[in-house]
């Protein structure tokens, strides 16, 4: 429906910012042609900061329809500013090096710096374990992969998740599919 009759329950009106906002990052619904731009700028941006996920716009019939007059350049796609927090750096440091069995869980967050996760392990010099959605991120054939743990995943990669003092979580979180019974 246009902008005029949003609101109205008009025929075939949806309120799909409400109906999505539940299961996406971000719901938003444009309210003229002239916001576009930076709306779709900024839904690229929380699509793709922290953990990335869907977003959804909302676009009325009227601006959809609309002739943007002039143009300019794009703006610029630049990951959002991040801050190091050197006191908890210096926390993994002193675990790291009183830890006898540190083990990397590694999980689908950390499937768009593969390079970065294969120094870290290196550095460690700990095995790592995969969830299902990072299998590929970490070489299989690496002498310190343990393969994926979980339900599904290698028994070995289990126990030792199991018998480790310090799991090192990079991109994942520990759900009832990798933990089993999350109160224990």
């Amino acid at each position: 429906v246009p902008t005029a009759a949003v609101g109205t329950d008009a025929f075939q009106e949806c309120l799909a910012v409400d109906l999505t906002r539940p299961c996406t990052k971000w719901s938003y619904q444009i309210k003229c042609v002239e916001e576009v731009r930076s709306v779709v700028h900024e839904a690229y941006r929380v699509a793709s900061s922290g953990k990335q996920g869907p977003v959804h716009l909302d676009l009325p019939k009227d601006v959809m329809t609309s002739l943007l007059k002039g143009g300019s350049l794009p703006l610029p796609m630049s990951p959002p500013p991040t801050s190091i927090d050197t006191r908890a750096l210096e926390r993994v440091v002193q675990l790291l090096t009183t830890a006898k069995k540190p083990i990397l869980y590694v999980g689908q967050g950390a499937n768009g710096a593969p390079a970065e996760l294969l120094e870290l392990a290196e550095a460690i010099g700990c095995p790592v374990t995969t969830t299902v959605h990072a299998m590929g991120t970490f070489s299989e054939h690496h002498p310190q992969s343990m393969h994926m743990l979980g339900m599904h995943g290698a028994a070995y990669a289990n126990f030792a998740i199991q018998e480790s003092d310090l799991i090192i979580a990079v991109g994942s979180r520990f759900d009832d599919r990798t933990t089993g019974v999350l109160s224990k």
